[in-house]
């Protein structure tokens, strides 16, 4: 595994286009006005360079809307607003998605400077980190067990530590899918566990791979505003294979604050003021015959695999976790994992640090 970057390369990206837009002086437009945009603009304020506007998508512009960012109020223009300006300016974008950069700098070839800067805290990667568990990804690299999964690694780790993620963008798996039901070995006959079911979009993506529902899936969702739009993507009959769980996944039976947020973002937070209940897999009989388990909890993996135990040694069911919410979950989900005797894989599913996906395969 090469580590040479990991010592020499630290913020090169993210710094070198703060310097880029410090020589240009002039203000910038930020792409995006979710926590990424803001997280973007945020950064750029705090290095003295004005952000002039954000810049929205028709379907979520309205007439004088306006993030406020810093202390400082900044319109949101749409696309056609913008193109009309006629001052100078520097566009970030401040959507996740790095696809969209290609794009962007069509669409607008009269700014001087298109550039993705990924600056969510979560996402950045510091050398203490890399030291620190350096042992442990070296094992990580060397137990996956095919050349996609090293490729991937190393890449994500590159994007994560310098904000350069045009390497692990063009890694994306290549499927049609969010998750790899092929690898997963995905039949009829399995009993699967879909942690963070959101609004039924993995489901979905089962039954459209298998031509029919496995038989049976637990589908826990613990937002409100998600669990009941997930029946209505099925029909009743199919409904007989889906028992959804208004629960979270965690390491205990209990009743926890949660934001919901209604996307994909929902997650357990002590500052929350609303409260979901949370189950433990081996606490209820009713799971313990699962053959597959998929996660996406907004960084519980850990937690739920842990309330799991049991039913990992007996049945060794096939996994997908996610592990791109927080960095240390790499470290700390593979080495639970690795009692449990698993081929691990490792895919990304998206054009940016997110959807990266550990597979451990019984």
């Amino acid at each position: 595994m090469k580590a040479e970057w990991s010592l020499t390369d630290n913020g090169r990206t993210r710094e070198r286009i703060i310097s880029d837009l410090k020589a240009d002086n002039i203000p910038v437009v930020v792409y995006g006005t979710g926590k990424f945009g803001k997280a973007t603009a945020e950064y750029v304020i705090s290095h003295d360079i004005p952000v002039s506007y954000f810049l929205d998508e028709e379907k979520y512009w309205a007439p004088g809307k306006s993030v406020t960012v810093c202390g400082k109020v900044i319109e949101c223009l749409k696309r056609t607003q913008l193109l009309k300006k006629s001052e100078s300016y520097n566009m970030l974008l401040g959507i996740i998605d790095y696809s969209l950069l290609c794009d962007l700098r069509n669409d607008f070839k009269n700014c001087h400077y298109v550039e993705y800067l990924d600056v969510f805290p979560s996402h950045i990667m510091k050398k203490t980190f890399l030291n620190e568990n350096s042992n442990v990804i070296r094992d990580i690299y060397e137990e996956l067990s095919d050349s996609e999964s090293k490729q991937v690694l190393e890449a994500y780790l590159y994007a994560r530590y310098t904000g350069d993620v045009e390497v692990l963008s063009s890694l994306v798996h290549d499927s049609q899918y969010l998750y790899d039901w092929k690898l997963l070995d995905l039949c009829k006959d399995d009993v699967v566990i879909d942690g963070g079911a959101y609004t039924g979009d993995s489901i979905l993506e089962m039954k459209e791979y298998l031509g029919e529902l496995p038989n049976r899936i637990f589908a826990f969702e613990p937002d409100k505003n998600n669990v009941e739009k997930i029946a209505l993507h099925f029909s009743n009959k199919e409904l007989e294979h889906i028992n959804i769980v208004a629960a979270g996944l965690y390491c205990r039976d209990d009743i926890m604050h949660f934001s919901a947020t209604g996307t994909l973002g929902s997650e357990i937070s002590e500052e929350a003021e609303d409260t979901i209940i949370t189950q433990a897999l081996d606490m209820h009989s009713e799971y313990g015959n699962a053959t597959v388990i998929k996660m996406d909890i907004e960084g519980s993996e850990l937690e739920a695999l842990q309330g799991g135990t049991s039913l990992l040694q007996k049945n060794r069911p096939n996994l997908a976790i996610c592990i791109y919410h927080k960095n240390e979950d790499l470290v700390t989900i593979y080495k639970f994992l690795r009692q449990f005797g698993y081929h691990f894989y490792l895919r990304q599913h998206s054009a940016s640090v997110e959807e990266t996906v550990l597979y451990a395969i019984g």
